[in-house]
């Protein structure tokens, strides 16, 4: 018998729990991710709230006195209930309702702003904006390039919120930032990074959020673009960022799809490879990126322009599965057209937004989806126009804003294994984590970081993993191992057992139970295979290999070797002879009441109460004892 194989298919069957395609896998499909990120304000008075089970149009306050093609929106929900709590439009901030904050103005800007809560201060939330270089001419208030930041408390004007008057557009860096900002949890999942491209150095800085706060000091990471960025995307598992550059159109040598590895733990950005967007004929520039729910697919809206003619903008995708531009500029696949100032995307659970749709009349009053993001091809399910928006609000240049990222910190859940492993002596088992997926970070307490381990000793086992959901589960597998194996030793015709301690024994004979043989050993007194079931203290059970016994000679018994006992007898009455024996019973008068053959007892709990006669013989019939026995009932 191969135990160890046994044992390691008990554990597989009975721990393992395989994570199906329907299950949640990553942060942002996380409950609170998604209820923090349920209601969107955006474009030009444009509103979406997803609380219902399916986006649900209304109209907001959210534009920025007519200059909506440069919108910067940003809008935060409860992220238990789904309920809106603020939103800005770059210049403004805006109670749930719509009404105006008494300190909300913001550190003038036409770009981004982002989201982030306050680490272990509920109802507090960051709100960071970019000033950049004002080339346009088109702001009121000129406040000095650089990355700025407030802090909006919802505990204040009586549970409405406000901007904290202590903490209204604080300088974080003044260097000059271009238009491209996001923020994305860290590998602690109680740490947010804040990416922030900066033009004067072609680098990302990243900002490290956590409960100390913001530090001020960023990792700084090089990239090798060559003009400005449009929005950053950075993949569901976190560990991909693309960005998609936008110039003129005529500059399409230096228009670029640029993928990255991004680490989580550090900020760094590495191993960066760009992708040309131009092909025969066409100039390109590029608009928004998004990566699809699996990571597997990238979509870029792209701009182009037919060679002396008009130009036109549509939606592509990539596979990115494989980090090789050569490969992943092959897999573009064109989707859809889109108009020139709409087709920003974002990712929301597991559909992908579009601004607005195919290009004609009021397109702008529509946003478009991707229904099945992961599936290659016109397999995504483009659905254009898919959803209406309110009446008298409409999209801009940069609609859609950031993802609030909401950090899990104590979202945890726990396992505990307590099982007793019975070995004949193979004492090795592996113990496998519950799910198995790429990219968990396994720990054990025994300085492993696989998804399984190898022991050869009792003893309590424990793995710790971050889930792509930020989930830190924690399981622990407490293993006995308890070598129960037995084998027959003989001496003369004395059989034994090896190993032990044993609790019990029983000894069997052609498989059958030899009554009254429960002890450490046995005399056996007739040829047969004999086999010996034991048992230990840990609950483990085990039958020895047949042993045959064959040197047994004839032995004729007598009456002084036969003992028969209770007497008076309730229930059985055993009979104590060197052989297997015929047990026949008569009743007082002589009629036969039972007969037994090939054994040493005999069962007497339904006869009447009285006395009868046990008849003794052996295997040829010949009488070896009489005896009279008192039936009792209880």
């Amino acid at each position: 018998m191969n135990v160890k194989l046994l044992l390691y298919i008990f554990l597989i069957l009975c721990s393992f729990i395989p994570v199906t395609q329907g299950q949640k896998r990553y942060y942002n499909q996380h409950p609170l991710f998604l209820k923090a990120n349920s209601v969107w304000c955006f474009g030009e008075y444009a509103g979406l709230n997803f609380n219902s089970g399916r986006p649900v149009s209304f109209r907001s306050n959210a534009t920025w006195f007519g200059m909506t093609q440069y919108n910067s929106t940003s809008s935060v929900a409860d992220p238990v209930t789904g309920r809106l709590l603020f939103y800005t439009n770059g210049k403004q901030f805006f109670k749930g309702p719509g009404q105006l904050m008494l300190n909300g103005s913001l550190a003038d800007t036409s770009w981004t702003t982002t989201i982030v809560p306050v680490f272990n201060e509920p109802g507090r939330y960051y709100v960071f904006s970019l000033n950049t270089p004002d080339s346009l001419n088109i702001r009121q208030n000129f406040w000095p390039t650089g990355l700025f930041y407030s802090i909006v408390d919802m505990s204040m004007d009586n549970g409405r919120g406000d901007v904290d008057p202590a903490y209204q557009n604080v300088l974080l860096d003044g260097a000059r930032p271009s238009a491209s900002m996001i923020a994305v949890l860290g590998n602690q999942c109680d740490d947010i990074w804040l990416l922030v491209y900066y033009g004067s150095e072609n680098s990302v800085r990243a900002y490290h959020i956590t409960p100390k706060g913001i530090d001020p000091n960023p990792v700084i990471s090089p990239l090798p673009m060559q003009m400005h960025p449009s929005k950053m995307a950075i993949s569901p598992d976190r560990k991909k960022m693309a960005v998609i550059t936008h110039g003129a159109l005529q500059d399409n040598a230096m228009n670029r799809l640029y993928l990255s590895d991004f680490d989580a733990s550090t900020g760094k950005i590495s191993n960066t490879i760009a992708i040309r967007l131009d092909s025969a004929g066409r100039h390109r520039a590029g608009s928004s990126v998004c990566f699809s729910p699996d990571n597997s697919k990238l979509y870029a809206q792209i701009s182009y322009q037919q060679s002396g003619t008009n130009a036109y903008a549509g939606i592509y995708q990539y596979n990115v599965s494989i980090h090789d531009s050569t490969r992943i500029a092959q897999s573009m696949t064109f989707i859809a057209e889109t108009g020139l100032v709409t087709g920003y995307f974002k990712l929301y659970n597991d559909t992908i937004y579009v601004a607005g749709g195919l290009p004609g009349f009021n397109a702008g009053s529509y946003l478009s989806r991707i229904e099945r993001p992961d599936s290659p091809g016109t397999a995504c399910q483009y659905n254009n126009r898919a959803i209406s928006l309110a009446a008298g609000s409409s999209l801009s240049w940069q609609p859609f804003n950031n993802e609030v990222v909401i950090p899990f910190k104590g979202d945890s859940s726990f396992y505990h294994l307590h099982s007793t492993i019975c070995s004949d002596g193979d004492a090795s088992i592996q113990i496998q984590s519950r799910q198995i997926e790429p990219g968990y970070n396994y720990r054990w307490n025994t300085g492993d970081t696989t998804k399984s381990i190898t022991v050869d000793q009792s003893g309590i086992y424990t793995v710790t993993y971050n889930t792509g959901l930020c989930q830190i589960r924690s399981e622990t597998y407490e293993i006995t191992l308890s070598n129960i194996g037995t084998a027959i030793t003989v001496n003369g015709f004395q059989l034994s057992t090896t190993g032990g301690p044993f609790t019990s024994y029983q000894w069997l004979r052609e498989g059958v139970i030899i009554p009254g043989a429960t002890k450490s050993t046995h005399t056996v007194t007739e040829n047969g295979a004999y086999q010996v079931i034991v048992s230990n203290a840990d609950g483990c059970t085990d039958t020895s290999a047949t042993y045959v016994v064959s040197n047994v000679g004839i032995k004729h018994m007598t009456a002084d070797e036969i003992s028969i006992y209770p007497n008076p007898a309730q229930n059985t009455v055993y009979i104590d002879a060197p052989l297997s024996v015929t047990v026949t019973v008569l009743n007082i008068e002589g009629r036969l009441v039972a007969r037994q053959q090939n054994t040493r007892s005999v069962a007497i709990g339904n006869f009447s109460e009285g006395i009868y006669l046990l008849k003794i013989t052996d295997k040829e019939d010949r009488l070896l004892k009489m005896e009279k026995i008192i039936h009792l009932k209880q």
